[in-house]
């Protein structure tokens, strides 16, 4: 049941698209007693994937993967509560040039390779993630099609991320998140009146460790719903 007075939460999930890498912390908010969905990330660069996010509540809390943080950028930020980023770049410039190296290459390849390579990575790096046998499953049952893909890799590397929006916001990343070079100071040049927290996990707490990561989240949500001031 959900608790009057409480807005709901709305997940985007990162690259691959899929809402069920959400699933875990979906279940967690629901027995903590909060509305909450998790949406598959339409097609497109970030600009175009937020103009085809429908959002059925007039405020939601955001909480994003990766990905998914830089299309949250293009919504109406009316419409946001509050945003919390999990594991996304602050700027392009913190873009690893390994990473940027290997999106470009797998850009270059034909679609059924591509699709073929990337699913095998998937696999792989979901796995030594520790995201739970069923939600693999899943994904695996709904394969990332390559336009889509090569479409989203292109709009990391040229650096279509858009500015993050006037909301409160919380930057997220897991410990041992190898995705995320950038400092304190980094991220407080890009976005200054963010807050930030680490949580136990990789790039997918939200599928790993969604318990330690609710934890986290509620104290910034209910901030956020007691003042809902705009930020300058």
């Amino acid at each position: 049941m959900t608790l009057p007075g409480r807005l709901p939460v709305v997940c985007l999930p990162g690259i691959r698209g899929h809402r069920a890498l959400f699933g875990p912390l979906v279940e967690c908010l629901r027995a903590a007693g909060r509305s909450a969905e998790a949406l598959h990330l339409p097609a497109g660069a970030p600009a175009l994937a937020a103009s085809r996010v429908c959002l059925d509540a007039d405020s939601v809390h955001l909480i994003t993967g990766s990905y998914g943080g830089l299309v949250a950028r293009h919504l109406p930020p009316s419409r946001i509560a509050s945003l919390t980023c999990i594991g996304t770049l602050p700027h392009p410039r913190h873009l690893q040039p390994a990473m940027a190296r290997q999106a470009q290459a797998l850009c270059l390849l034909p679609d059924a390779v591509l699709e073929r390579v990337y699913a095998a990575h998937s696999r792989r790096s979901l796995k030594a993630a520790g995201v739970p046998d069923c939600v693999r499953a899943e994904l695996a049952q709904e394969p990332l099609g390559a336009s889509v893909l090569r479409g989203r890799l292109k709009a990391v590397v040229d650096g279509r991320h858009g500015s993050p929006p006037p909301v409160p916001t919380l930057w997220v990343h897991g410990v041992d998140d190898g995705q995320v070079v950038w400092s304190t100071h980094d991220l407080k040049e890009a976005c200054p009146w963010a807050e930030q927290v680490k949580v136990p996990g990789g790039h997918f707490p939200h599928a790993t460790h969604p318990a330690p990561l609710l934890n986290a989240v509620l104290p910034f949500w209910r901030s956020a719903e007691s003042d809902r001031a705009p930020v300058v």
